[in-house]
């Protein structure tokens, strides 16, 4: 006879915290009205980042506000910072709950969405990949040394030494996470991964209620050859799995592709935990350096005076 046992189904999990986020949808509108998105957003946003920061306890820390580079340059506004504040002080809180968070002690930032919305020409996808490409081009951050191979991982106190040749020991990875895609132009869509960089495009678009698209490899089924799999998926498409950056202005390491499963009433839950699991994979191969930036160093220059002549 086997002993009982209890069986652990993951999908599940995610699909109550998928049900949280549709829950939380209603009833921003239900109390704030349809047109009062900033009001919504809100809601949802603090459901989203309580049930993300509920499967991060090692060391990271879920947040929300600005990032800050050793120069001082600021991002804009992100939904969603995950960070290490372990060997990186948190810069500044505000008020609201807002932070301003060091760049080199960020792992991802992610942007979320109670529906996507026009704004003026743009929608809320194009918007995000603007704020990756601000945060990508304007904010500064040291590069990978030799010396910096031994750093601080998240999976444990220990020294970490990262298994590929990444520029940088925490490559940044980044998402955007929509409730409701009601109405939303996948042709549109299409057309913006198309004409973006690799590096400026989300990771991950998780769509609650259609699906994800990543960046993965197909393999045509033989002996048909019409049926496709997905082979390789890869959480950074900005390099390819030994850390190369991409040659091409576009994603030359694959496809981006949509997936969506098969069980329609458990698609918030697959989502969910396809988003979670490539942020997981991720934060296996991510390091932040040990001591940089030199935080006195920030300083402004001052007067230098012995103690004696005062």
């Amino acid at each position: 006879m086997k002993p009982e046992h209890n069986s652990h189904d993951a999908l599940a999990l995610f699909q109550r915290d998928a049900i949280d986020l549709f829950a939380a949808r209603s009833k921003a509108i239900a109390v704030h009205g349809e047109g009062n998105t900033r009001e919504a957003g809100d809601e949802v946003e603090i459901v989203a980042r309580r049930l993300l920061a509920t499967r991060f306890k090692h060391g990271a820390v879920v947040s929300h506000g600005h990032l800050v580079d050793s120069n001082f340059a600021v991002s804009p506004q992100l939904d969603f910072i995950l960070s290490d504040p372990r060997l990186f002080p948190i810069w500044n809180i505000f008020q609201s709950g807002a932070e301003q968070v060091l760049y080199d002690s960020t792992h991802a930032i992610g942007e979320i969405k109670s529906s996507m919305q026009i704004q003026s020409v743009k929608t809320s996808l194009e918007s995000f990949v603007e704020k990756i490409e601000n945060v990508k081009t304007k904010l500064q951050r040291r590069q990978a040394g030799v010396e910096d191979k031994i750093g601080f991982g998240l999976g444990s106190n220990v020294l970490h030494i990262p298994p590929n040749a990444d520029p940088y020991l925490n490559p940044l990875f980044t998402f955007m996470l929509i409730v409701s895609t009601k109405g939303i132009n996948m042709k549109r869509l299409a057309k913006l991964y198309r004409s973006k960089p690799a590096k400026f495009l989300p990771n991950v678009l998780c769509m609650l209620d259609r699906g994800v698209v990543v960046s993965g490899q197909l393999t045509r089924v033989e002996p048909r050859g019409v049926d496709v799999r997905v082979t390789n998926i890869n959480p950074i498409p900005e390099f390819d799995n030994l850390g190369h950056e991409a040659s091409l202005e576009v994603n030359d390491w694959g496809d981006w592709i949509f997936l969506e499963t098969q069980d329609k009433s458990k698609l918030g839950g697959a989502s969910l935990m396809m988003l979670h699991g490539l942020l997981v994979n991720y934060l296996r191969r991510t390091t932040l350096a040990r001591g940089y930036p030199n935080l006195l160093g920030l300083y402004p220059a001052h007067h230098i005076q012995s103690i004696d002549s005062l």
